[in-house]
């Protein structure tokens, strides 16, 4: 046998006759809905312009970028806002004539040096290995991406970016920066001498890394063969620790669109054994230097 209060049916009914009052009201009245319905659509709106657009209007797409694009330039902005199409033939030149000075400056630069660096020529499509000015070991980029910032970026800053050769930071990777051979342990050395000099096994393991330099250049380098079965747990921790590195929740990303530490990333595919030989041949320190040319 149940009891119900009557004083809390009487409230029960006080609340529903409040809520059906209160939706003829608003049904009744165009104003309030109007109001609603810009508080559902202008809220969201002004939010994404505060936390996105704004922030990527104002993100410098190459670190050091400058509201200028070249000197030239400066001379007839006020003169002329819109070039003609002469004189972006003219500027275009200019501009990479300048690359191409930089370039050859930071390989001056390095050459004078006793040690061994690392160049990327996006042009040429290649990747070489010199020392002292010398090529030790050029390879064919097989294929290539990147960043976007790298085509949208200020002229001016993009040379600024490109003026000093760039220093490696931190290295990950698939295989292991020198080979090794792994023997049994003899008892003496008089039986260590009877062992057989066996020469190293050619490797097997899938090529991949990344190189992260100063200015946050990301270089990152995969062998265009397939992997083999054996390699798929060594892919995916490697892929762990890159996300790890590099990747972003889509929280951060709409609390933060651009990032001012967001990477610069190129991505290069090479045959196995060129992958193998550039990454063993290149310094593992923050000696190492790297010199691009786009």
């Amino acid at each position: 046998m149940s009891t119900e209060n009557p004083k809390n049916n009487k409230m029960d009914n006080k609340d529903q006759i409040w809520i059906l009052r209160f939706f003829f009201w608003f049904a009744k009245n165009k104003k309030m809905q109007i109001l609603l319905l810009l508080l559902i659509f202008v809220f969201p709106i002004l939010v994404l312009i505060n936390n996105v657009f704004i922030p990527v209007a104002n993100f410098d797409l190459i670190p050091g970028q400058s509201e200028n694009t070249l000197g030239i330039e400066d001379s007839t902005k006020n003169e002329l806002k819109k070039p003609t199409k002469e004189q972006l033939i003219l500027l275009k030149e200019i501009f990479e004539k300048k690359k191409n000075l930089a370039f050859q400056q930071n390989r001056l630069l390095l050459s004078r040096q006793d040690s061994i660096y690392l160049l990327v020529n996006i042009p040429d499509s290649s990747v070489t290995i010199e020392i002292k000015g010398l090529a030790a070991r050029t390879c064919k980029i097989q294929s290539f991406e990147m960043s976007k910032r790298l085509h949208y970026g200020q002229h001016e800053a993009l040379l600024n970016w490109l003026s000093e050769p760039f220093s490696l930071e931190n290295e990950l990777s698939t295989i292991p920066k020198t080979p090794t051979l792994v023997v049994e342990a003899p008892k003496d050395t008089a039986e260590a001498a009877k062992l057989p000099r066996k020469p190293l096994e050619p490797e097997k393991t899938f090529v991949q890394y990344t190189l992260w330099f100063s200015r946050n250049l990301v270089i990152e380098v995969e062998q265009t063969e397939l992997p083999a079965e054996s390699d798929f747990e060594l892919i995916r921790r490697y892929k762990h620790q890159h996300d790890s590195l590099f990747k972003r929740s889509l929280i951060k990303k709409i609390a933060e669109p651009m990032h001012p530490d967001q990477p610069i990333q190129i991505k290069i595919k090479l045959n196995e054994a060129d992958a193998r030989a550039i990454y063993r041949a290149m310094p593992h320190s923050n000696y190492a230097k790297f010199i691009l040319k786009l």
